[in-house]
């Protein structure tokens, strides 16, 4: 059997060159969406270079070498935190240096483009922790992750490497996975989704990451399914999913024909992509608001409807201010909200903001009922109210 060829080339500069057999680990392909989180290596006598040791000092050869590479961010953003532990066959003495390299594989050689932690031997040790720092700080932003990695002991006083061990790094990749919870109209989750033919319907979609890498991009979109059943989704992005993490966002849909079978919503990010499928149906368009003055029965919400429109709307609210562990503070506030139109679909779904402060409306209202509706508040010193509310027209 040949024997593994590893030839110590210059290395005591970036852009040298050490020669041996490419471990199998940095072989695979990611998957699709895959993000590396951690590169690894253990070198022992059997990655030494050709050549080495050149001395027979036990305190002056490599015995072993464990290798962490730490990945956060992505792109351009990507830092890296390499670690090492080595060990020498005795204690050391001498005035030598253990230097770790890393690089890419160039054909059956390591080009190394980086040194990332040293530690001197002089003082008697056996086993060294080696910090890398981080980049780039410490070495240059790699172009593309290193995929091998040298360690050499350096005989300080001749100037030159004494023992060497070089090897693979195995790659370990993290995945986003996202689910999409069942949507939401008006804070429930109905069998049927109804739709009003031509009237655009803002539904509440949930999008979980359950991976362990953040999913980025996150793009969902939608289309009819079954018979001649058309339905016009609009593209919406969520923020950035962190693992274990969830984004909610309202997607608006369209039915555009008179058929209403099934609605499929696609979530692609991160070279991910799951998909959700809703039963649909076709409703017809509620009675029109009826104009008047309309209040909840307990009095603490009250508005007008005036040319299909939500007008005056006033309701006092229990508010709560603080964070946890502090206690919370409680009082009653009176809340109105901005002016706005009522939907064929006879379903209101709005919101307004301030410079520190947000709000959301939402009823359906049919003829003179307003039934399903809450009103939501967010502002400064954490306080924050949700009010849910039903209300009748009282008189014009």
């Amino acid at each position: 059997m040949k024997r593994a060829v590893r030839r110590l080339i210059v290395v005591g500069a970036i852009g040298a060159f050490v020669s041996f057999v490419p471990g199998a680990g940095t072989a695979a392909t990611a998957a699709p969406g895959a993000v590396l989180v951690q590169q690894d290596a253990t070198l022992t006598t059997a990655q030494r270079a050709t050549g080495m040791p050149k001395s027979n000092d036990a305190g002056r050869q490599l015995s072993q070498a464990t290798i962490k590479v730490e990945v956060t961010g992505l792109g351009s953003d990507t830092t890296y935190f390499p670690s090492s532990r080595v060990s020498l066959r005795d204690y050391g003495s001498a005035d030598d240096t253990i230097r770790i390299g890393f690089g890419n594989q160039v054909g059956s050689t390591c080009s190394l483009n980086a040194w990332a932690g040293s530690a001197n031997t002089n003082w008697g040790g056996k086993d060294f922790e080696i910090s890398g720092g981080y980049n780039p700080d410490y070495f240059t932003t790699p172009t593309k992750p290193w995929d091998c990695v040298v360690v050499v002991l350096r005989d300080n006083s001749a100037g030159s490497e004494i023992d060497a061990l070089v090897g693979s790094l195995k790659n370990t990749y993290h995945q986003p996975r996202l689910t999409v919870a069942k949507p939401k109209l008006l804070g429930k989750s109905p069998k049927k989704l109804g739709l009003v033919q031509g009237v655009k319907t803002e539904i509440e979609v949930t999008v979980k990451n359950t991976g362990q890498a953040t999913a980025q991009n996150v793009v969902i979109t939608g289309q009819g399914k079954g018979g001649k059943t058309k339905v016009k989704v609009k593209k919406t992005k969520t923020d950035n999913i962190e693992p274990g993490r969830s984004a909610t966002v309202k997607v608006p849909v369209t039915l555009k024909s008179k058929k209403a079978k099934k609605l499929v919503l696609r979530v692609r990010g991160q070279g991910v992509e799951t998909k959700r499928v809703i039963k649909l149906k076709r409703v017809k368009a509620p009675k029109r608001p009826v104009t008047g003055q309309y209040r909840s029965k307990d009095g603490s919400v009250t508005f007008r409807i005036e040319k299909g429109r939500v007008v005056n709307f006033r309701v006092r609210a229990l508010t709560r201010c603080g964070i946890a562990p502090n206690p919370y503070q409680y009082t009653w506030n009176t809340y109105d909200f901005p002016r706005t139109k009522v939907p064929r679909n006879g379903i209101v779904q709005k919101g307004a903001k301030g410079k520190n402060w947000g709000a959301g409306l939402r009823m359906r209202v049919t003829g003179k009922k307003v039934t399903r509706g809450l009103f939501n508040y967010f502002g400064p010193a954490f306080c924050s109210v949700a009010s849910s509310f039903t209300a009748k027209r009282v008189g014009k």
